[in-house]
């Protein structure tokens, strides 16, 4: 054992030293990290006071509120699931083992796991509790389940990768953003006289949002019915696991998804972001501009989710009966009447429950429960808990034997780490012997000095190479750390695994072994496609050898250099050393200066690469050649118009006279008039478009035609529109028309001031000689009269 243990420090000794520098690096990265998210979070102030609803996308308004339903319906059933399950997405996943989303009860959330029995149906259903929602509402990141300690302004919702996110009511979507850190890829819906949550008599507007999504379905301005898919869950942006981070804010947010502190007051407290929460900071804020987005949704749902309704009375008893029992884990077997309602929380088979309700009764007598695991979440691992085996509990008088249960007398040893961190090379050579270092860790990412466990067996993937060690024991540990040496037989890549017990097992990021490593012959720069105006943008390098392969080799004695071929903006940094390329990789960041395509060229004597361009897109089909597009990435840029769920503007779409309306009023701020009635015979109440119609023949902008009709869904002409917006601006167009502005408009027709009130303010953007006054108007011409009004 001594000598197992001197080679265990000899390894460590020669290997941390490399990893010490190597994680000094890592914690910079991390920092970086944060600050990003930081500034995502702080100084992305959207108002929504002053957003103007779409001018281009003319679906309906949203439905008057009718109820809501929760964002997420179904989730495994964790407690059950296999760890090839675990590593699934939604679609791949059995259906038979999805459960509706359970209950989220504050006083089953923060009972600590230490105290639940692992295979005790009302223990599990806890368990299972705890996994779905591990952050909660006004909570900390410790993982804790207690309301009111911190200041995360959310409820985290633990869930599949590719789980569908549901709107949780009607309305419009305001935002949608597709952030790399902070809140990474969300949505921000827009519910206008929806019930206060203190008042149900009284009517506000409310902000939903839903954050850290893989995948996004709805655009800006989209018009949402309750319960509408709008897109799937994620680990996008500052997110360790894929979940939902579900967040409600009130109608004085100044920003959507609003935060409760800022950077500089973190900062003025000597706190990072996670003590900023942690240490409730800016809670008066939270309880000002959120509230408590499944309560809320609980006390108005309408659907059958059973996260709203009342936990069963197992799940209910259990908080109260451990709390009561500090020190030892009790619990009773309960009776026919006290097992599971599958009205509250439902499971697809009744075969997925796990029972622990015994049908028969017995005489007082005391036995011993054996020892068991208890599932925890951390970082999208599931931990094992170890319960102490001396519990002594109570059963119920009953009338019939009690079943037989094996009695577990072994010495009980608690697992007090929540994860294990691998550090290796992720590169090297046949032949070699590699060294992979192992560190235990808590659930905030601190190093546990003397780890307990029964035991942890190492095993490799590819089959390419043997291990030193195949098991380790407590004693293999020192100050939280141990290694083991992996000697590959033959190239290929290998990927460690250290497991627990069969449901708990820890991954190593992979090995790649090769034969020899070549030089670099050439790079490649990757980037996401886009770029919005002064965001920082990444951009990645990588050294490929002669056959296009990632090589660590670095035959490179100066700097590489990053050129703009084309394009303006600021590389930072501008050159690279060897020292930023870490196995083959470095990242540097790039924050456009203008909208013109970018192109970034790599060159280190002769050894070069080149990207492909990186574009400005504000709408897929609108690209910075086409002729209306500083008019429509204005009034994007403003809020003013919003595009297609497929992401694009149809700039050729024909606008109809109810859309013009709409259109018109929604740029000028007009109060429109619900309670008018009209002598239209085609145009009624529950119409989406009355409203704008009833308003329009109110300020006398519309008249209809004389069959009494108002023709909604004609298509409007450019004459039409032209006196439609003027008239709605309010704008005094001179009567006298002395010269045909056009050479195809008289002086004496009906729409002759308008057009030429519009030549004269350059409001029209007719280059020719006719105005073609009877044209059918288009999407961008719009934007275009639109963007030249606003800024005449």
């Amino acid at each position: 054992m001594k000598g197992k243990h001197a080679l265990q420090k000899v390894l460590q000794k020669v290997k941390f030293t490399k990893i010490k520098n190597m994680k000094q690096n890592h914690i910079a990265h991390w920092l970086i990290i944060g600050a990003l998210f930081l500034s995502s979070v702080f100084f992305v102030k959207i108002n929504g006071q002053n957003f103007r609803a779409s001018v281009i996308h003319f679906d309906e308004e949203p439905s008057i509120y009718d109820g809501l339903e929760f964002p997420i319906k179904k989730v495994p059933n964790w407690v059950n699931v296999t760890d090839a399950e675990r590593k699934m997405t939604y679609k791949n996943f059995p259906e038979s083992k999805l459960v509706s989303i359970p209950p989220y009860d504050v006083e089953s959330l923060k009972i600590p796991v230490s105290r639940l029995q692992y295979g005790l149906n009302s223990h599990d259903l806890i368990r299972n509790m705890q996994i779905t929602y591990p952050v909660v509402y006004s909570g900390t990141y410790l993982f804790d389940g207690i309301e009111g300690s911190g200041s995360h302004p959310a409820v985290d919702i633990k869930a599949l990768p590719g789980t569908p996110v549901h709107v949780i009511g009607n309305g419009r979507v305001i935002k949608v953003s597709y952030q790399n850190d902070g809140f990474g890829h969300h949505v921000v819906v827009k519910h206008t006289a929806f019930p206060s949550f203190s008042d149900a008599s009284k009517m506000v507007t409310l902000y939903s949002s839903y954050s850290h999504l893989e995948a996004i379905k709805v655009k800006e301005g989209d018009i949402l019915t309750r319960g509408q898919i709008i897109g799937e869950v994620g680990r996008t942006g500052t997110a360790t696991t894929d979940h939902l981070h579900f967040q409600i804010d009130t109608n004085e947010a100044p920003w959507h998804p609003y935060w409760p502190f800022s950077y500089k007051e973190a900062q003025a407290a000597g706190l990072n972001f996670w003590d900023g929460v942690n240490s409730a900071l800016g809670k008066e804020n939270l309880l000002k501009y959120t509230i408590h987005p499944v309560q809320y949704v609980r006390k108005y749902k309408t659907d059958d989710n059973t996260f709203i309704a009342t936990a069963p009375d197992q799940l209910k008893t259990a908080p109260d009966e451990l709390k009561s029992a500090p020190d030892e884990m009790s619990d009773q077997i309960p009776n026919n009447n006290e097992s599971l309602n599958s009205n509250v929380i439902p499971i697809d088979s009744a075969n997925d429950i796990v029972k622990d309700t015994i049908n028969t009764a017995v005489s007082p007598e005391t036995v011993q429960i054996f020892s068991s695991s208890a599932e925890i979440f951390s970082n999208d691992v599931v931990i094992s808990t170890l319960v102490p085996s001396d519990t002594v509990v109570s059963e119920p008088i009953v009338s019939a034997p009690i079943e037989t249960r094996t009695v577990f007398t072994a010495q009980p040893v608690v697992t007090n780490f929540s994860d294990l961190s691998f550090y290796h090379d992720f590169f090297m050579l046949s032949g070699k012997t590699l060294v992979v270092n192992i560190e235990a860790k808590d659930r905030e990412g601190r190093t546990v000095e003397n780890p307990s466990f029964h035991s942890l067996t190492v095993s490799e993937t590819g089959g390419i190479g043997t291990l030193d060690h195949t098991s380790f024991t407590m004693d293999d540990f020192y100050q939280g750390k141990t290694a083991f040496g992996f000697t590959p037989s033959k190239i290929g890549t290998a990927q460690f695994i250290v497991e627990l017990d069969e449901k708990t097992k820890f991954f190593s990021s992979p090995v790649t072994v090769q034969d020899v490593f070549l030089d670099i012959k050439s790079f490649d720069i990757s980037h996401d496609g886009n770029f919005e105006p002064e965001v920082a943008e990444e951009i990645t390098i990588i050294a490929l050898d002669e056959n296009g392969t990632r090589t660590p080799k670095y035959n490179l004695s100066g700097p590489v250099n990053i050129i703009l071929k084309s394009g303006q903006g600021i590389l930072s940094p501008s050159e690279i050393g060897v020292s930023q390329f870490y196995e083959g990789k470095a990242v540097v960041r790039f924050t456009p200066g203008s909208l013109d395509d970018v192109i970034f060229e790599v060159n280190y004597l002769g050894i070069r690469g080149m990207s492909k361009p990186l574009r400005y897109l504000i709408f897929s089909d609108v690209v910075p050649k086409h002729k209306n597009f500083e008019a429509i990435q204005y009034l994007k840029k403003e809020n003013v118009i919003a595009g297609y769920s497929d992401g694009t503007f149809r700039p050729q779409n024909k606008v109809t006279r109810a859309e013009a309306l709409k259109m018109i009023f929604s740029s000028t701020n007009q109060q429109v008039d619900d309670g008018v009635s009209l002598k239209f015979s085609d145009v009624t109440q529950d119409q989406w478009f009355h409203r704008y119609v009833a308003t329009a023949y109110n300020l006398k902008i519309v008249n209809g035609y004389g069959d009494g009709t108002f023709r909604p869904n004609d298509q409007v002409t450019r004459a039409e529109f032209l006196k439609m917006l003027f008239s709605a601006f309010a704008i005094d167009v001179p009567i006298k028309v002395d010269s045909k502005p056009f050479k195809d408009v008289d002086v004496k027709s009906w729409f002759a001031p308008y057009v030429q009130y519009a030549k004269e303010k350059g409001v029209l953007a007719i280059t020719g000689a006719e105005f073609k006054a009877n044209e059918k108007i288009s999407r961008s011409e719009v934007a275009e009269m639109v963007y030249r009004l606003l800024k005449s």
